[in-house]
């Protein structure tokens, strides 16, 4: 029987973790009103308790914290009543209201945690070390979480709750979870996003209690006070993980050691965003989130070990699930394999102990369980997407056991991969586009070579480990082989990457949207598959997706949006003719995390032009990350200079005098650097003038004023980029005087060392009576330009707040 038939007799209702085709208890309700409930009371409470903690993001209201306890007891009293039709319902909708209300407490106490304190310069932080120290993939330092107890700031003391970030310079100690610190450093709240499109990691460490930074500048400000207990089990565990990657790093050797450690045990310090990009674009971004597959090998290992040991199949299980959780705390027990976790502890020790189980029923209980620790958990795109591929695999397995059944063994194992790729990826389609923005249509081809690759790596890794002190050569040869299977995934995703329409970025819905499709979805799997138009109300449903489409632009209308990064520069210019230039693009870390989010969110595939003003880092550093993400018509730049990988277009060289024309509406004029000039860095930025209907602007780059006194400018600008990020050395008076702007934009970039933008700056703009825009301050600003009416500006900070 499929464990997604729901037609079944009344007279037998199943319990918790059981197959509705599996023992029963005798009983059950004297009407068909209440049978879907009875069949699976698990699946329907799992549902309800997600839309809970779903709508307590919408609706946090107070009042509802008061009724969780109530809405427990009629639950609980309902049960009793099973026999009645009506007990089912009331079930479910107060597992809805607990979990709404359990979630909404842990909102309103994520605000009284170490966070009230502010941004302080100095303070002194003590609590305990929760995560083992890592290596910061750049520069020399380790970083690690702290949970806070008190506060030391102006010789006052302070109760506090709530953990930090904690980055301290200096090579990794030997530190463990559980120890006592004492650290003195910058303490800072973590920002909300600057930019549209951007991830909002302040909401995604608050989740785990996290809501400041600690940057502690001297290694000697971070103390251990006291070490961890010999009975503290978070000790044991780091202790045990940090031995396994010392395994791992002497049996397999670079490059292929970085993946390695990711996939075996969910350690990604030593991948670079480009590496996690490498992947993400091929649609196998889920290989390197330790899940089912892992937990899954594990448990078969263990479980194989016990059956040639000859032990007791109970006995067998239990190990096995054992070591599973083991395996599961050393990864550090995030959401996707806790989920799998619980969900393969249900069904097998139902199995082990003489129950059929039901998958759908083990996954829900996993659900609850792991929303009762954590409900703001729910909200997390790893969390849901972990949850709804899984019950894709769960529905489509009777399918895939029927094609290996009954196909030829070299076509099944295609059609299978394909069966189940396809399945996960129809299942997180919505959520995809709603969290990342994009779809993959490429996975279904690349997951074929992918996933065995991965289960090589995953099995030689572990073999690796585990047979380092008893059998080192063997242990040798299976990191050889950890490592070849590594290289081998590393250019199965490169050359997925390669294929034309490998990935498409697509504007996201809204969040009803997506709750929709999967209420549909369920519903039509409830119906049956004899009612075929059950799936007409999610097709037409889908077909509503063109309405949350970005704000169009009217036929002579400009934008230009001024991103707000770290340290860097990069501009968005859209025509109403649909031309799109990119000027510069910031630091890679910056593109990838900030900038490409907004232009995915557009949904933006191509780039007619992409400009760049110098080969600075903080300007140029993302033009690679950008010719990987993007179709860009021409790359063009001041000099050639600009450290392209191999197979890159060569750029354009733009100077003094160069006219060009983008689409109908957009030109652009080269201001400078002259012709024939040798200089290199600021002094060559490419300054451009531009002319759009409705008015024009001027982009200076990170020229200074020497330079300046040299542009000769041909008319008037309306709107100016402020040089240089704000120095005082930039923006000169007689710039002012010549340009006579109305707007100035200012880019210092909020992690800008040198204090940008200068005072003095600040005040010669103010007295040449020009509107200051921030983008420190504003977050992104965006320009709408149109003729004959006045230009209007937008602050993305100011909007959402």
């Amino acid at each position: 029987m499929h464990p997604h038939d729901l037609s079944l007799p009344m007279a037998r209702p199943a319990v918790a973790l059981v197959h509705p085709g599996g023992t029963e208890t005798p009983g059950g309700p004297a009407s068909g009103s209440g049978l879907l409930f009875y069949q699976r009371p698990l699946l329907q409470m799992g549902a309800a308790a997600w839309a809970g903690v779903l709508l307590a993001r919408a609706w946090p209201a107070a009042w509802v914290l008061g009724i969780w306890g109530a809405a427990l007891l009629l639950a609980v009293w309902a049960w009793r009543c099973c026999r009645q039709a009506w007990a089912g319902p009331v079930v479910v909708l107060a597992t809805g209201l607990w979990f709404h209300g359990l979630a909404a407490m842990h909102l309103q106490a994520a605000n009284r945690d170490v966070s009230h304190l502010g941004s302080r310069r100095e303070i002194v932080l003590e609590g305990r070390l929760e995560s083992l120290p890592e290596q910061v993939l750049w520069g020399q330092a380790w970083r690690s979480r702290l949970r806070c107890e008190t506060a030391e700031w102006k010789a006052r003391r302070y109760e506090v709750s709530g953990g930090v970030y904690l980055q301290v310079p200096g090579p990794i100690p030997s530190w463990l979870p559980g120890d006592r610190l004492t650290v003195r450093g910058s303490l800072e709240a973590i920002a909300k996003p600057f930019n549209p499109g951007e991830y909002d990691f302040s909401t995604h460490a608050a989740h785990r209690g996290v809501r400041g930074r600690l940057q502690v500048q001297l290694p000697k400000d971070a103390k251990r006070t006291r070490a961890a207990s010999a009975w503290d089990w978070r000790a044991g565990i780091g202790r045990l993980r940090r031995w396994c990657l010392r395994q791992l790093d002497q049996q397999v050797k670079p490059p292929g050691c970085r993946w390695v450690r990711g996939i075996v045990i969910g350690d990604r310090s030593g991948l670079s965003p480009a590496d996690q990009e490498l992947l993400a674009a091929a649609g196998l971004a889920h290989i390197l989130a330790v899940s089912g597959m892992n937990v899954g090998l594990v448990f078969g290992l263990i479980f194989g070990l016990a059956a040639c040991l000859r032990l007791p199949r109970p006995a067998g299980t239990i190990a096995a699930v054992a070591a599973s959780w083991a395996y599961t705390l050393l990864t550090g027990a995030e959401p996707p394999v806790a989920r799998a976790a619980w969900m393969l502890s249900a069904v097998a020790l139902s199995h082990a102990f003489g129950r059929q189980p039901d998958p759908l029923s083990g996954l829900s209980l996993a659900a609850l369980l792991l929303l009762a620790k954590s409900p703001l958990s729910g909200t997390e795109a790893g969390f849901q997407l972990s949850f709804a591929a899984t019950a894709a695999l769960v529905l489509v397995w009777p399918k895939a056991q029927w094609i290996g059944r009954h196909w030829p063994r070299p076509l099944a194992w295609p059609a299978i991969s394909l069966l189940t790729t396809g399945a996960c990826l129809l299942a997180t389609a919505p959520l995809t586009l709603y969290h990342f923005y994009n779809l993959t249509p490429v996975a279904l081809l690349a997951n074929l070579p992918a996933v065995p690759l991965a289960s090589v790596i995953l099995t030689a890794g572990l073999a690796a480990i585990g047979l380092a002190a008893w059998w080192p050569t063997v242990a040798s040869i299976a990191g050889w082989t950890a490592g070849l299977a590594a290289a081998g995934l590393e250019h199965v995703a490169a050359l997925s990457a390669l294929l034309p329409g490998h990935r498409w970025f697509v504007f996201p819905p809204s969040g009803w949207w997506v709750a929709g499709c999967y209420v549909l979805t369920g519903l039509a799997l409830v119906a049956g598959k004899k009612q075929r138009t059950s799936w007409m109300p999610l097709l037409a449903w889908c077909l509503w997706y063109p309405v949350f489409g970005p704000e169009p632009l009217e036929p002579d209308e400009t934008r230009v949006t001024f991103f707000s990064l770290a340290v860097g520069e990069a501009t968005l210019l859209r025509s109403g003719d649909g031309t799109v230039c990119l000027l510069d693009t910031g630091p890679e870390q910056e593109f990838y995390y900030r900038v490409r989010p907004c232009l995915a969110a557009l949904g933006l595939n191509r780039l007619d032009a992409l400009l760049i003003s110098h080969s600075d880092s903080d300007h140029a550093g993302g033009v690679s990350a950008c010719l990987r993400s993007f179709s860009v018509r021409r790359l063009a730049a001041a000099d050639r200079s600009l450290g392209l990988p191999v197979g890159s277009p060569s750029p354009e060289e733009w100077r003094r005098g160069r006219r060009e024309k983008l689409g109908t509406r957009l030109r652009l004029r080269a201001l400078w650097p002259p012709a024939g000039s040798h200089q290199t860095g600021n002094e060559t930025s490419l300054v451009l003038g531009c002319e759009v209907p409705g008015g024009s602007l001027l982009f200076t780059g990170d020229s200074r004023a020497d330079c300046e006194r040299q542009w000769q400018l041909p008319r008037t600008y309306a709107l100016l980029k402020v040089g240089h990020h704000g120095d005082r050395k930039a923006t000169s008076p007689g710039l002012l005087l010549q340009c006579r702007p109305e707007i100035a934009v200012i880019m210092p970039g909020t992690r800008n060392p040198f204090g940008f933008p200068d005072p003095e700056l600040l005040g010669r703009l103010g007295q040449a009576g020009l509107l200051i825009l921030d983008a420190r301050q504003l977050g992104a600003v965006e320009l709408r330009l149109r003729p004959n009416r006045p230009l209007q500006w937008l602050a993305w900070r100011r909007m959402r707040e």
